[in-house]
Formats: C-alpha cells, sequence, structure tokens
C-alpha cells in the first residue's frame, strides 16, 4: 500500500497501530496470532504463558501438542492446559459480529 499510493511506511504502521487500538480487540490484526496477541495484551498478559504459547508456538497449538509446548517452555503440562483454556476464550475474528 505504501509502495502502490506512495505513502510513508511510517505514517501507514501509525495508522494500523490506531485501527489496532480500537474495539474490539485484535480487529485489525494481519493474522491470527496478531490478533490473539493484541488481545491478550488489552488482558494484561503479554508475556505470560498464553503469550508465549501463541507468539512463539502457533503450529504447535494447531497440532494440538500440548505436551511438546509444555517441554518448550519447561512448564507442567497443566500450566498449558490453564493457557490453553485462556487462549480458547479468545476471539479469533472480533469484528465478525459487525
Amino acid at each position: 500500500l505504501a509502495a502502490s499510493e506512495n505513502h510513508k511506511m511510517e505514517i501507514l504502521e501509525e495508522a494500523l497501530r490506531i485501527v489496532q487500538s480500537l474495539d474490539p480487540a485484535g480487529v485489525g490484526a494481519r493474522d491470527i496470532r496478531e490478533c490473539l496477541l493484541i488481545q491478550l495484551r488489552g488482558r494484561g498478559a503479554e508475556g505470560g504463558v498464553a503469550w508465549h504459547i501463541i507468539h512463539d508456538h502457533m503450529r504447535l497449538v494447531e497440532r494440538k501438542d500440548f505436551r511438546e509446548i509444555a517441554k518448550l517452555l519447561g512448564r507442567p503440562l497443566a500450566h498449558i492446559e490453564i493457557a490453553m483454556g485462556v487462549i480458547r476464550r479468545l476471539n479469533p475474528q472480533p469484528g465478525l459480529r459487525y
């Protein structure tokens, strides 16, 4: 968009940050990973177990390989299951109802 419309990339990135700050949380995300991370950030969960799962291990989430996630994060499987409960309550399509 920046190249085709001759806009500065910095301006477009700032516009995207503004859109992503609107409700519902996650709107304007470029992909599902970013959408879920925005929602976790809004809940004050940045840096938590759920955050790390989404940030670093989306492929394993897609495969439901929770044991491998636990191993990679050095956490008990119970912690991963709790975090997955949080993740399941997030909305992967926050603008759909509009």
